[in-house]
């Protein structure tokens, strides 16, 4: 009986796919680890470095951090070896989630410079998702690490390329992110309007669960510029939002966020 390699290449890696967008991580692993094997044995580089990243991206979503960086560094130097017309869409994205593992694993400085390599090949690419994915990347490390200012300038830059892009969903996040920022460096003025424009597309999209975070953050800017009375409106508003929502982990947020605030105007009985 005659192996048809290719074909079965091919159909591991669709059947690795749909287990990957159902979440079934495991099963998605040992389809990418029947394509490699059959990629190795064809020599062809380029389904091998595919190969390669698609195990690494597994195995992030899995939480297997050292795994991923192992299949994501494999994928770089098998790209090394191969001339597609994706290849350095291919290198960039790789970066891109090695930083992420890095800053997962708590190692910032070395998740920066992997963002910063993302964001050097976005920019000659001029491709804005992968230029939205590097700075959003860079923000949360130097956020991670206290560099605040930086992380603000890295945030900035995410959000014009966030409006180039044109996704409301990328958009919102975007205003979301800088807000919290804003708010953690005392710009006040600025992290409501960021937060009140997140607000405002969640709605138009209908993600009642971010419209939550946005009404979140904003009470907590409200309680951070002493103004008891906005931060109690915008977490009862919250709070009645989660319990619609029926989603317990936002309404215990939302009760201990007014809980904090009773706390702080003294108001010891509406707390307890």
């Amino acid at each position: 009986e005659m192996s048809d390699l290719p074909g079965e290449c091919k159909a591991h890696g669709h059947l690795g796919a749909v287990h990957m967008a159902l979440g079934n991580y495991q099963h998605a692993v040992k389809c990418y680890q029947e394509q490699l094997g059959r990629a190795q044995e064809l020599q062809d580089s380029g389904i091998e470095a595919q190969s390669f990243g698609n195990l690494g991206i597994a195995k992030l979503n899995m939480g297997l951090y050292e795994d991923a960086i192992g299949y994501l560094e494999q994928q770089l130097g098998t790209l090394e070896r191969v001339n597609m017309p994706t290849t350095q869409h291919d290198r960039a994205r790789a970066l891109g989630h090695l930083g992420d593992c890095y800053d997962a694993l708590g190692d910032f400085e070395e998740g920066i410079k992997c963002h910063e390599r993302h964001l050097q090949l976005a920019t000659a690419l001029q491709s804005y998702r992968d230029q939205e994915r590097a700075y959003r990347g860079l923000g949360h490390s130097h956020r991670a690490l206290g560099n605040l200012q930086e992380a603000l300038v890295c945030l900035e830059k995410r959000l014009v390329v966030a409006h180039e892009l044109g996704s409301p969903e990328v958009k919102a996040v975007a205003y979301g992110d800088l807000g919290n920022i804003h708010s953690a460096l005392g710009n006040y003025e600025q992290a409501v309007n960021c937060l009140e424009h997140q607000q405002e597309i969640a709605r138009e999209l209908g993600d009642r669960a971010l419209v939550s975070d946005a009404t979140s953050a904003l009470g907590n800017v409200y309680q951070r510029m002493s103004d008891a009375d906005g931060a109690l409106r915008l977490h009862k508003m919250d709070l009645e939002m989660c319990e619609h929502l029926g989603a317990g982990v936002l309404q215990a947020r939302a009760c201990g966020n007014l809980g904090a605030v009773y706390e702080s105007i003294r108001s010891f009985v509406d707390a307890v």
